[in-house]
């Protein structure tokens, strides 16, 4: 998976990537938002405008120069705040460029680029989905992909491209112990 993962950044012009390991847990989900809360938390201390976040399983189905376009978009438009590059969707999305659409009920974290001061809320929810996990709360209300949720329908603008640029590539979850093709968006 990691020389995956290198080959699919450095195809889409993302050279300067730093690796962090997983976190492993049981269960897989809580190593999941473990992982996800780490990465913002060194994000967020090392201070850059932009961050792009992406899953060992990310495969991107566009070349650099649509991501290009769609990250200086995205960073140039103030009212957006974090961006998935891939998503799976539970709710309509609405049109508002020739390239991008916002949305507030976007699931999978396999992709993202988030702006600096958005990490403080995107965090919070993680840590509330970890602090559930802990508890055993269900995943299909404790998950950090469903308690992010909250914060896409009352704190930040989440957006994503009009057609789908990068999804989760079929490969075996650790979070539900199974080979997974969740397919295109």
């Amino acid at each position: 998976r990691r020389k995956l993962v290198e080959a699919e950044l450095r195809a889409v012009g993302l050279h300067n990537s730093t690796r962090i390991g997983a976190t492993q847990n049981t269960p897989g989900i809580l190593g999941c938002a473990q992982s996800h809360i780490r990465v913002l938390s060194l994000a967020k201390a090392q201070g850059n405008n932009l961050n792009i976040i992406c899953e060992d399983d990310i495969e991107f189905l566009e070349k650099a120069s649509v991501i290009e376009l769609l990250l200086e978009e995205f960073s140039s438009t103030e009212e957006l705040d974090v961006l998935c590059l891939a998503y799976r969707l539970r709710a309509p999305k609405f049109q508002i460029s020739s390239n991008l659409a916002v949305a507030n009920s976007i699931q999978t974290t396999s992709c993202y680029v988030i702006k600096d001061y958005a990490i403080s809320p995107v965090l919070e929810a993680f840590r509330e989905s970890e602090e559930m996990l802990h508890r055993g709360i269900s995943a299909d209300v404790a998950a950090l992909d469903i308690r992010w949720k909250k914060t896409q329908r009352n704190q930040l603008v989440f957006a994503v491209p009009r057609k789908p640029v990068a999804r989760q590539r079929p490969s075996f979850s650790d979070i539900t112990g199974t080979f997974k093709d969740y397919g295109v968006s």
